[in-house]
């Protein structure tokens, strides 16, 4: 089995799992390596790592599964009020090259815990390897009504983009009305009038985005959370993943439609080409080829 890596939400589920692997029958206890070690023990021929950051390293099936279990019986208790999780987050939001990508998910916490299990973390923390593998699992764990997904391609970008600056809006107006119409779009799919939800969004401007949440209309209870990096809640790492997973996705079937390479291609090189609109985000494009040209 290759390494696997799960990621805790906080010190404080980390302790958890740690008391919780010291009371198992079979753990070794180890001395850390280095600073950034928070506990390091053996089960079996297997090591387990625990980070400061919140990350546990898993060499072995059988440390694999026994994490496991563990993490089922402390997860998802910080939301067990809640019915359902909705996370949105946003991908290529400062990137000058291919698409921006807003997405959002609902899940139960139980569901989250699982995923915390199959090792959904922040899209940024992963390789593109394990993000594309995890895109795909979250993508056929869910039906198609609980996670909406917005792939605004440069063509579309550069339209919307032209005509927000003419109504004296910015790219948080178009981010407010992303994040919104996700939410917006999933919620009449969770389908009992009296479900208790949570909705956290990673906070890019919180005045914009609380005056679009006014407007929705629901019968539901919600709890409208924004806060930065909120990453760390299972169900916006799994929005982020989908939203960079549909960015790379863009891009590679982009590339290979048009037998040319996006990904090695420099904002110069991109700049002097026709077809600029069709790959990059314009605006963007030339602001970092005028920076970089003083």
């Amino acid at each position: 089995m290759p390494v696997q890596t799960v990621k805790l939400q906080g010190k404080e589920e980390l302790e958890k799992l740690r008391e919780k692997l010291l009371h198992t029958k079979g753990i070794q206890r180890e001395q850390p390596t280095n600073e950034w070690e928070a506990f390091r023990m053996r089960y079996k021929d297997a090591t387990i790592i625990g980070y400061t950051s919140g990350k546990v390293v898993i060499n072995k099936k059988s440390a694999y599964r026994l994490v496991s279990n563990l993490l089922r019986k402390i997860g998802g208790r910080a939301n067990e009020k809640y019915d359902f999780i909705l996370g949105t987050d946003e991908a290529g939001k400062g990137e000058w090259l291919g698409p921006l990508v807003i997405s959002g998910v609902a899940m139960t916490p139980k569901e989250a815990n699982t995923l915390k299990i199959k090792g959904v973390m922040d899209s940024k923390e992963l390789s593109k390897k394990k993000l594309m593998t995890l895109y795909s699992f979250i993508k056929n764990a869910f039906t198609a009504s609980r996670y909406h997904i917005i792939n605004l391609p440069p063509v579309k970008f550069n339209r919307k983009f032209k005509e927000i600056h003419k109504d004296q809006k910015n790219l948080n107006d178009l981010l407010a009305w992303g994040h919104t119409q996700c939410i917006k779009t999933i919620l009449p799919h969770l389908t009992r009038k009296d479900l208790k939800i949570n909705v956290i969004i990673d906070e890019f401007d919180r005045v914009k985005s609380t005056k679009r949440m006014q407007k929705l209309q629901t019968d539901k209870k919600l709890t409208i959370l924004q806060e930065p990096g909120a990453e760390v809640h299972i169900p916006v790492a799994a929005a982020s993943i989908l939203a960079r997973g549909e960015r790379e996705k863009w891009i590679t079937e982009y590339s290979e439609k048009n037998n040319i390479n996006l990904r090695k291609l420099t904002p110069e090189e991109v700049y002097g080409r026709e077809d600029r609109h069709e790959i990059s985000k314009v605006a963007y494009l030339k602001s970092y080829v005028r920076e970089s040209n003083n």
